[in-house]
């Protein structure tokens, strides 16, 4: 692994990018779409996979409120998960790695 890439914001949303674009190939009449309407559509898959991600981790802790068990590599992977579509999410809102790190730390602020 790249010890750069882990911990650099902007290596991590080009890299993000390049794995999962939101282009013709990957979504048919993707290129008929206005700048607009594409990037509603992008933001619209996104949230979709967040909720599913959120859904996979709900899934495995609820299962212990019910004396069951729980896969707790299943809810690390979901978690890279969350971070691999929030970091496309500001690609796609063309958020940069400065602006998204300067967000965060003013979300932490009470």
């Amino acid at each position: 692994m790249n010890t750069k890439l882990t911990v650099s914001l902007d290596g991590l949303i080009v890299v993000v990018g390049a794995r999962y674009p939101f282009d013709e190939a990957h979504y048919p009449g993707f290129d008929s779409l206005t700048p607009e309407k594409q990037q509603l559509f992008a933001l619209n898959h996104l949230l979709k996979h967040l909720v599913k991600a959120t859904g996979t981790i709900a899934t495995q802790l609820e299962n212990t409120d019910h004396g069951g068990e729980h896969d707790i590599e299943i809810v690390r992977q979901t978690t890279a998960k969350l971070l691999v579509n929030a970091l496309n999410l500001a690609r796609v809102l063309e958020i940069d790695a400065e602006e998204l790190a300067t967000r965060v730390y003013d979300s932490l602020r009470p």
